[in-house]
C-alpha cells in the first residue's frame, strides 16, 4: 500500500468521523459512552467490589496481627510461632496493598474514557472542514493507523485500521 493511498484513506476516515460528531452529536457520544460502558461496565463493577473486599481483608489482617502480638505479650504464643504466623499475615497484607494501587489505576481509567470523550468532541469543535492531512492534524486526532496483511497473495487490498486519540477505533453509526 502507498504513502498516497493511507493518506488518502485516513483522510476520508477522518472526515467520516468529524462529520459524524458535528452533525449526530448526541448519537455519537452516545455510541462511544456505550462503547466504553460495555467495555467497562461489568469489569468496573467487580473492580470496585474486589476493591472493597481487599480493604475489608488488609483491616482484617490488621486486627489479627494485632491479637497475635496480644498473645505473644500474655504468653499464650511463643515467640518462633508469632514470628512465622506475622511474617505469613505481613506478606499477605503487602500482596494486598499492592493490589489495591493496581484496582485504584484501573477504576481511575474507568473515569478517565468518560473524560477523553469529552476531550474528543471539544477537539472536533475546532476544527471546522478538513480538506487535507496535516502533521498536526495527525498528532490531534490519530493515536495509531494499523495496516493488515494482506489475506492471499492474489488480493489487491488491504485493511487498515485507524485508532483515534481518546475514543479508539470508530465504526459507522
Amino acid at each position: 500500500i502507498t504513502l498516497h493511498a493511507v493518506e488518502k484513506i485516513v483522510l476520508e476516515d477522518l472526515q467520516r468521523v468529524l462529520g459524524m460528531a458535528k452533525a449526530h452529536e448526541k448519537e455519537f457520544v452516545a455510541m462511544l459512552q456505550e462503547k466504553s460502558k460495555r467495555k467497562s461496565t461489568k469489569d468496573s463493577a467487580d473492580k470496585h467490589r474486589e476493591y472493597e473486599e481487599t480493604e475489608k481483608r488488609i483491616a482484617m489482617l490488621d486486627r489479627i496481627i494485632q491479637n497475635l502480638y496480644e498473645d505473644k505479650v500474655c504468653g499464650s504464643l511463643t515467640e518462633e510461632r508469632f514470628k512465622k504466623l506475622a511474617q505469613t499475615y505481613e506478606q499477605e497484607q503487602a500482596e494486598l496493598t499492592e493490589k489495591i494501587k493496581a484496582l485504584r489505576a484501573d477504576i481511575a481509567a474507568v473515569k478517565k474514557d468518560e473524560e477523553d470523550i469529552s476531550r474528543f468532541m471539544r477537539l472536533v469543535k475546532k476544527y471546522t472542514e478538513l480538506t487535507e492531512l496535516t502533521p498536526e492534524v495527525v498528532r490531534t486526532f490519530i493515536d495509531k493507523i494499523l495496516i493488515h496483511a494482506r489475506k492471499s497473495d492474489k488480493q489487491c487490498s488491504q485493511e487498515v485500521e485507524i485508532i483515534y486519540n481518546c475514543i479508539g477505533a470508530v465504526a459507522e453509526i
